[in-house]
């Protein structure tokens, strides 16, 4: 596990503090329900949310919302939503090594198959639980592979049902566990039809939640039928991306994952089945447009490539070592996981080499034409702001969710930094935020504009307040409020210019004459 282990550090070490916007909403949006409305109703409402929401984000996703949201309010950091996330790509391959039986030897195979994919890697540190869609098809493989959830069609139900419901609250991909269970009941011959029917009637269900949730509802099975008819071209357009431009991840662990289903002596035909499929829903997404083929959304592929692999060490292994040496076989296996890893690190290097301002993103292969965009100057602005809190200031801060940076495509979430930093109590007693517009996907205690005389009445020490304002005069809605909130802060005391400090703001603070 070392070179794995060293190239998650080597990515964490040059993230440092930036990262995306989206990696925090999720428990931004949990520390505010569990603050504003208790926990009980916190759950209501984002079960609520689950069943209804046109993009996905964590916001609509009780464990990835809800649980970083406890842990900020335990202890206020901006990155719970990174532990959970790397919890979970943890988990997904410590089932695997326990269901697989890996020895030492075989696990060492399987971490530098692990190796080979900078996706994979990357993802597992993001905040936004991508890595969260293995979940519902790893339930699938347990159905069908267990002799144990086989022989019980009662088991098989609950697993099922699980897998269902989990597919509302992680990365939309995991909705299409599904293929595991239609393809167990076409491959996987001497199971009771009992247990093949409840995989029918779960994959029934599967399909239906895959096909009416979110952005895909009432679109996914004509797209289907489209790509079908322009399969040729398509095809060439996945394969241009995946294995000569590399803008999915880098061609080994495809490769190998592919190359190995023929290889395995048992099941060869389930697996083959399943990762075809999944390659073309790959074209599915190639039909919308190319610039929706993203490694975000080839990374079921890839963790579907990792666990071939580990089938292929388990059915092989005799085959690919013997007396504790690799055989032939095993040193061409051996070879192409070295040079994987070698193009892993590689990739890494030069990716770290340049500036997180000039990747404009913190990690390599999470690219993505329309959001997931790093501003680190934005970042930047967070300190900044907490540095006055840190030096026991109140900040009036003319800054909310009409700002351009905080588009609803890829917001920065300067608000929700500060918001997780410091913990919901803080936040509100330190903070004064003043808008019309509460809530984008995330929310944040904002006050309407009308509310600030009686909002200042509470804060005990004027001189102790600055206030901090955008400059974002581009965007008239904001300009507006922004207008109308210095407007009512100037009512009745006079504000003087303080140094500004940071581009595009400006600060002022009361008259030491007017604060009586």
């Amino acid at each position: 596990m070392a070179l794995p282990m060293i190239a998650l550090v080597w990515r964490i070490f040059y993230r440092t503090h930036y990262f995306p916007g989206w990696d925090l909403i999720g428990a931004a949006q949990g520390l505010y329900l569990i603050e504003t409305e208790g926990l009980w109703n916190a759950i209501v409402k984002t079960f609520h949310a689950t069943r209804h929401f046109q993009y996905w984000g964590s916001v609509s996703s009780i464990p990835y919302s809800l649980i970083p949201g406890v842990m900020t309010l335990l202890f206020p950091w901006e990155q719970w939503a990174h532990v959970l996330s790397f919890l979970t790509f943890l988990f997904s391959l410590g089932w695997i090594v326990h269901h697989m039986k890996l020895n030492s030897l075989q696990m060492g195979c399987f971490a530098l198959a692990l190796g080979c994919s900078s996706t994979l890697l990357s993802f597992s540190l993001a905040g936004m639980p991508t890595f969260s869609a293995v979940i519902p098809p790893l339930i699938a493989l347990w159905m069908v592979e267990s002799e144990r959830a086989r022989a019980n069609w009662i088991l098989s139900l609950c697993a099922g049902l699980i897998a269902c419901e989990l597919s509302f609250h992680v990365y939309p991909l995991g909705a299409t566990f599904f293929i595991v269970l239609v393809m167990g009941v076409i491959f996987i011959r001497l199971v009771p039809w009992k247990t093949k029917l409840t995989w029918i009637l779960i994959s029934g269900l599967a399909w239906h939640i895959a096909r009416t949730t979110g952005h895909a509802r009432g679109r996914l099975a004509g797209s289907i039928f489209d790509t079908i008819a322009s399969l040729l071209p398509l095809t060439w357009v996945l394969i241009k991306n995946c294995f000569i431009k590399w803008n999915l991840d880098l061609p080994i662990l495809p490769i190998l994952g592919f190359v190995s289903c023929f290889f395995i002596r048992k099941r060869k035909y389930f697996y083959l089945a399943i990762l075809l499929t999944q390659w073309f829903l790959l074209l599915v997404l190639a039909h919308t447009g190319e610039d929706k083929l993203r490694p975000r959304r080839f990374l079921l592929v890839e963790w579907l490539n990792l666990y071939i692999l580990g089938r292929l060490l388990i059915d092989r292994w005799e085959d690919l070592v013997r007396a504790k040496m690799p055989t032939r076989y095993g040193w061409g296996l051996l070879t192409l996981l070295l040079i994987g890893n070698f193009m892993q690190f590689y990739n890494l290097y030069s990716f770290t080499s340049r500036s997180v301002q000039a990747n404009r993103r913190s990690l390599p292969y999470t690219h993505s034409a329309a959001d997931y965009y790093v501003h680190p100057v934005a970042i930047d602005w967070a300190s900044m702001i907490q540095s006055y809190i840190t030096s026991n200031k109140t900040i009036v801060l003319v800054y909310n969710y009409q700002v351009r940076a905080e588009n609803s495509t890829d917001p920065v979430c300067l608000l929700e930094r500060l918001y997780l930093r410091l913990g919901h109590k803080q936040f509100s007693e330190r903070i004064l935020i003043f808008g019309r517009m509460k809530k984008r996907f995330s929310q944040v205690p904002i006050h309407d504009i009308a509310k600030i005389p009686e909002v200042l009445s509470r804060v005990s020490n004027l001189e102790d307040l600055v206030i901090l304002r955008y400059q974002d005069d581009k965007n008239t809605k904001f300009l507006e409020e922004a207008t109308q909130t210095l407007s009512l802060l100037t009512t009745k005391r006079e504000i003087i210019p303080c140094h500004p400090p940071a581009k595009l703001w400006s600060c002022y603070q009361y008259a030491t004459s007017h604060n009586g």
